[in-house]
């Protein structure tokens, strides 16, 4: 039964995934499916393929936004010298 669940929702995740731009009904299917079987995900290539191409959206997207990756914080500890 959590097999054919958890199977449901990587389907789900993935044909949201190719109608949608927005990441976050796709994330929060798999999600779900991770809470119910979390080996399923770790092995299925659907879903592992899908998590790279919403991290390659993210990343594209914050590109795209700011012209350039995100740089890293800087302390206060930095500035003095």
């Amino acid at each position: 039964m959590a097999t054919l669940l958890t199977c449901t929702y990587i389907s789900l995740a993935i044909t949201t995934a190719e109608r949608q731009e927005e990441s976050a009904v796709p994330v929060l299917h798999l999600m779900e499916a991770e809470r119910i079987a979390p080996e399923i995900l770790t092995f299925n290539i659907r879903s592992r393929a899908l998590l790279a191409d919403l991290l390659s959206r993210e990343r594209q997207s914050v590109t795209l936004v700011s012209g350039q990756w995100p740089s890293a914080p800087v302390s206060s500890a930095d500035h003095e010298h």
